[in-house]
């Protein structure tokens, strides 16, 4: 008789043990994922504002790449290369292409 009762009280704590533990994983689970409707309808108005915002930095920052180019283009044109006193006599630096500078190696 009294083996019937300790088993009888040793799987009735293994199905203590083992509903506890499910219920830890349940609570865990619905801790991490519950949000109100209102919670993701913020989220995602933040993400789009976001992706809007990145977006006008690109473009501006594109147009404001252009207008520098055609700027430094623009004054390229009209600077005017003297020599100075201490380059005056002497023979201007010829660039070397790529494969001449290869073959010096």
């Amino acid at each position: 008789m009294r083996s019937r009762v300790s088993h009888g009280l040793c799987y009735a704590g293994i199905l203590v043990a083992i509903s506890l533990c499910i219920l830890r994983v349940q609570m865990a689970r619905a801790q991490a994922g519950s949000f109100t409707k209102a919670q993701v309808a913020d989220r995602i108005r933040k993400v789009e504002d976001g992706v809007d915002d990145f977006q006008k930095y690109l473009d501006s920052r594109g147009d404001d790449a252009k207008n520098r180019a055609d700027s430094a283009q623009k004054h390229a044109v009209n600077v005017e290369i003297r020599p100075t006193p201490k380059t005056a006599g002497t023979k201007p630096i010829r660039q070397r292409t790529i494969s001449e500078t290869l073959w010096t190696i």
